[in-house]
């Protein structure tokens, strides 16, 4: 019986020693989530915009004219990989100029919800026009249309837009374009140049 009894103690002991510790971790992971949280806070969305168009542009100006047909992403070659990225600068530029009455849409998350039936047809079709609305120099139609959008944003302030997911804050938008352009300039399209 005292066996079983100190046995039950010493459970009860190594439990009860544990708790801290699982707390512990548990403080250093809130910790480490709000540092997170508060240095996401500091990010300068348009800064972050830019530096993303940027590169962008830059890997654009890096193809060498024999790859532009050749193979990009899904059904696209290149040259429509590359419309469909570019498509984060148009629609910044055509909402731009769609103002929104009401915020139906709080976050980019929101707005990824919101688009998530998208029909991929249209999407893949939308892709092919822009690639080839690049015309003969795909790198300078997106340099221009890099510092031409970015200086649209620049002087917008943070106004209330129509997008295709309903109204919302520029620098809401801003943050769903800035990951277009990092996702599709990673992408095996990209992985050659």
């Amino acid at each position: 019986m005292e066996e079983e009894g100190a046995e039950a103690f010493f459970l009860c002991e190594r439990r009860r020693r544990r708790i801290p510790s699982a707390m512990r971790e548990q403080r250093t992971k809130r910790a480490k989530i709000s540092s997170m949280i508060e240095a996401w806070g500091e990010l300068n969305v348009r800064e972050t915009f830019a530096e993303a168009a940027r590169a962008f542009t830059e890997l654009v100006q890096r193809i060498p004219d024999d790859r532009w047909n050749g193979p990009g992403l899904g059904e696209w070659d290149l040259r429509a990989l590359v419309g469909h990225t570019s498509r984060s600068l148009i629609t910044v530029e055509t909402y731009l100029g769609r103002p929104a009455e009401g915020e139906e849409v709080p976050t980019p998350a929101a707005y990824y919800v919101a688009i998530a039936g998208t029909d991929h047809a249209a999407v893949a079709a939308r892709g092919l026009e822009a690639g080839q609305a690049l015309g003969e120099n795909p790198a300078q139609f997106v340099d221009e249309l890099r510092m031409r959008v970015l200086a649209q944003v620049d002087a917008a302030g943070n106004p209330l837009i129509q997008t295709a997911a309903g109204g919302m804050y520029l620098e809401s938008y801003l943050s769903t374009r800035t990951f277009e352009l990092v996702v599709h300039s990673l992408g095996p399209g990209f992985s050659m140049v």
